[in-house]
């Protein structure tokens, strides 16, 4: 009452006689009346009050426990922006106040890495690093390198507004960061982001049941800060291992990224031209082709010799993938392996043929056809396995289904004309050859 009283006086104040009068005699109405109101029943209305500031007090505390991110400014100069004995109970959100033991390390200037992993492998990362202004981020990446990686990014936006999100660096171009997107298997306790001291401090927890000793982290900051949640291209970055069961670390040798990222492309390529080109144009040649006696033969053996040979450089670059990353592409290794099988058999069975004219000529046309086709349609199964749990990008797969697109029309339409076609009489070569085909 004394401050709706107090308010309507402030406005009296500063208007004409005649808008007084009303003005007044509207005043008095409200005051009477809410005057009787309070009289009529005090108790109700002070308890009303307080059960209005109980809820509003509480709605408070919620948020501040359970607010995603937190940004908290101080102006106090200090010479440990990043060390290891800062006291971090301070200000960090209470979800994360109570790890006090946790392992610290510095890592990379100008990151400071502090973690602490449960016996169930629920692993709590806080990570800090000098901050004005743009974005930092901490990635996990299966090969070291920022394709096919997952990171915690943060940043204080516009209005000290702070912000974290999980990435999804499907490859290293800015169009191809995912917001909201990742790997990282986060907990339920929910993230946070505090700006102290010109500190800025990352905190996340993840299941973390990784098998590996060695896990490669990426470490990187901008200057720029996001819009709309879209990452700017990083000033500087950096890779290292990190064993979390030892605490220790060492610097991730940039020939060997990209030995990796090497390894990785020559993988996706050969497998393409070898399983999805190369093989599948000999077969189209060996079945549609015959009547161009022997330039159909001589193709197709060219032909499947070269694929073979885009085989065993698939197989070579997948098995150095292999032992960098997790082993927990079972089914698409056990499918490579299927078909390498599947394409050694028929090499030898090109090698061991029998003559034309042997009764074991039609068994041996048969096997060859059943194994071959049984080889081309494991491997473009395969391809697609590996383009899917691989993490490619979309013109990987863009491409790759185009190829295929185009392969199938082309069998179709070939098919399409020996059925409607007049039988072609194969014609006798133009000169002899002692090879059995």
């Amino acid at each position: 009452m004394i401050v709706i009283r107090y308010q309507h006086r402030r406005i009296i104040d500063g208007i004409s006689k005649p808008q007084i009068d009303n003005n007044h005699h509207q005043q008095l109405c409200f005051d009477y009346t809410a005057t009787t109101m309070e009289k009529s029943n005090p108790k109700k209305i002070s308890y009303l009050r307080f059960l209005l500031v109980f809820v509003v007090a509480l709605i408070l505390v919620w948020e501040q426990k359970n607010s995603p991110v937190v940004a908290e400014y101080d102006d106090e100069d200090t010479h440990d922006c990043c060390n290891c004995n800062r006291n971090l109970s301070r200000f960090l959100p209470s979800r994360y106040k109570h790890f006090t033991n946790m392992t610290c390390a510095d890592l990379w200037s100008p990151f400071t890495l502090r973690y602490f992993k449960s016996e169930d492998h629920i692993l709590t990362v806080i990570v800090s690093a000098a901050y004005t202004h743009g974005w930092v981020a901490m990635g996990f990446s299966p090969t070291g390198v920022m394709a096919g990686s997952s990171a915690m990014v943060g940043w204080i936006g516009e209005h000290n507004k702070a912000s974290i999100k999980q990435y999804y660096l499907e490859e290293a171009l800015e169009l191809m960061v995912k917001p909201d997107q990742g790997n990282l298997n986060l907990t339920h306790v929910k993230p946070a982001v505090v700006l102290y001291r010109s500190t800025i401090y990352l905190a996340f927890q993840m299941h973390f049941g990784s098998r590996k000793s060695h896990q490669f982290i990426l470490l990187a900051y901008s200057d720029k800060t996001p819009v709309d949640d879209r990452l700017k291209e990083h000033i500087e970055r950096t890779t290292i291992t990190f064993d979390f069961s030892q605490g220790s670390f060492s610097d991730a040798v940039q020939n060997l990224q990209d030995s990796v990222m090497t390894f990785k492309n020559s993988h996706r390529i050969s497998s393409i031209f070898g399983w999805g080109a190369l093989l599948p144009a000999g077969a189209i040649i060996s079945r549609y082709f015959r009547h161009h006696d022997p330039l159909w033969y001589y193709l197709h053996a060219s032909i499947q010799s070269m694929g073979s040979i885009f085989v065993l450089v698939t197989m070579l670059a997948g098995e150095l993938l292999y032992r960098e990353d997790e082993p927990d592409i079972w089914l698409h290794r056990a499918f490579g392996y299927l078909t390498l099988v599947l394409c050694i058999l028929q090499v030898l069975a090109f090698v061991k043929r029998p003559s034309l004219d042997s009764k074991m000529r039609w068994y041996w046309n048969c096997y060859h056809a059943l194994v071959g086709r049984t080889a081309l349609f494991l491997g473009a199964l395969n391809i697609v396995i590996g383009l899917q749990i691989g993490g490619s990008s979309t013109p990987w797969k863009v491409g790759y289904g185009v190829l295929l697109g185009v392969i199938l029309v082309t069998v179709v339409i070939l098919e399409a004309l020996t059925w409607l076609g007049k039988p072609v009489k194969v014609r006798s070569p133009a000169f002899k050859t002692n090879l059995n085909r």
